[in-house]
């Protein structure tokens, strides 16, 4: 765990407030450390380090399916692109329509997401899509599956 107080560090994007709250620490993956930001006092340490935590937890101990199933469980929901035919055309499937995902296509998803992909909430073929459920588009822990992996790693240690 490193202090970010005067290291020099390239840290502005993560120093830009999100949904109106202020980052208070960063997980390096690279590097394997946790960076408290200078805003970040005593009282807030526990509950942000429990949260990068939940970031190393998730980059070194954790593998794509539980996060795709934390997600899930937290309300996620999962579309599906599949190619169909317009009207009467039954020869070429040349528009892509969304569904929702049943079960299977869960199944199927948690085969395909890797960390890259659920970061960018979406497979890099397209596929496949998450979406944050609607009444929490705004709130950070919904950003990505991994924010919300993260902040529920946060609040069972608390």
């Amino acid at each position: 765990m490193v202090k970010a107080y005067s290291l020099g560090l390239d840290m502005e994007m993560m120093l830009t407030k999100t949904n109106g709250k202020q980052v208070l620490g960063a997980y390096d993956k690279t590097h394997k450390r946790i960076y408290l930001f200078d805003g970040c006092d005593l009282d807030s340490m526990r509950q942000t380090l429990l949260h990068e935590i939940g970031h190393a937890v998730h980059s070194y101990c954790v593998d794509s399916k539980a996060i795709l199933k934390t997600a899930k469980k937290a309300g996620w929901q999962l579309k599906e692109f599949r190619s169909t035919f317009l009207a009467d055309n039954t020869m070429y499937p040349i528009v892509l329509q969304a569904r929702d995902a049943d079960s299977k296509a869960w199944e199927d998803a948690l085969q395909i997401f890797s960390e890259r992909e659920l970061k960018n909430k979406r497979t890099a073929d397209g596929r496949y899509v998450l979406e944050a459920p609607a009444k929490y588009l705004n709130r950070l822990e919904y950003q990505n599956p991994l924010e919300t992996f993260a902040c529920m790693y946060e609040q069972q240690y608390r």
